[in-house]
């Protein structure tokens, strides 16, 4: 016909085009708690029951997480079943860091194997074709985690987002019980980040090497021990 339409608003797109995608319905039970975000302070804890948020009753997690979205930096009522005592709980949302207009409370929802199985599709490549989209999906990985440390810098991401050995290796197992293909995924992205973060240039690190070795490229010499052993000494505090 001719007739074109903008859109604007990300999350009108698809009712604005007609459609109304499928949503799995996620219980509102807490997975883990983001250390030292809003439900943390407040007290919330793994495996609580989310009944109501403002005597608002609570049916699913997609319904709790729109309740959260539009109430940024305010004050909520939380009432959680913990095995069998209810509790309430006042929490203090934070802003999303993509998003200051949007609520943040810092949970991550319990999604069950048998609902991943459910939804779960495999697409097969032959190989010219998979090793494309291999290389196009690290690509992604790198850019994603350097966006990633750029907001940290920035302020815009805590540094207590990042995960030490301990919560990798829970997660690892986490991702074990969804099977092969998607614990390969998780060592590639751990892999791909590692190697990201291991060109930085910091002194104890590879990218700190090259620095060096460029350094003295141009300056014609070797830098003294005792500076080498010093910026050694900075990367490990670092």
């Amino acid at each position: 016909t001719g007739r074109t339409k903008e859109l604007t608003a990300p999350n009108a797109l698809m009712p604005a085009l007609g459609f109304k995608p499928f949503i799995p319905t996620i219980k509102p039970i807490i997975e883990s708690v983001i250390p030292d975000g809003p439900a943390d302070r407040a007290g919330l804890l793994p495996e609580d029951v989310i009944q109501k948020v403002d005597e608002v009753d609570i049916k699913n997690w997609n319904q709790f997480a729109a309740l959260i979205v539009a109430k940024p930096n305010q004050y909520i009522e939380v009432e959680i079943r913990r095995l069998d005592q209810t509790y309430r709980k006042t929490v203090l949302l934070d802003t999303n860091a993509d998003n200051e207009n949007q609520g943040f409370i810092g949970l991550r929802a319990r999604i069950d194997q048998d609902q991943v199985e459910q939804y779960q599709a495999i697409q097969k490549y032959r190989f010219p074709k998979s090793l494309t989209m291999a290389v196009n999906e690290t690509n992604q990985m790198i850019v994603l985690t350097l966006n990633m440390f750029g907001k940290m810098i920035r302020g815009q991401i805590s540094g207590k987002n990042l995960s030490g050995p301990v919560g990798i290796a829970k997660d690892a197992g986490t991702v074990a019980k969804r099977g092969f293909i998607a614990t390969l995924s998780f060592m590639a992205i751990i892999s791909i980040s590692l190697g990201v973060l291991n060109l930085f240039p910091i002194p104890i690190v590879d990218g700190g090497q090259i620095v060096f070795v460029l350094v003295e490229k141009l300056i014609g010499r070797p830098l003294p021990e005792k500076l080498q052993i010093v910026f050694q000494q900075f990367g490990i505090g670092a």
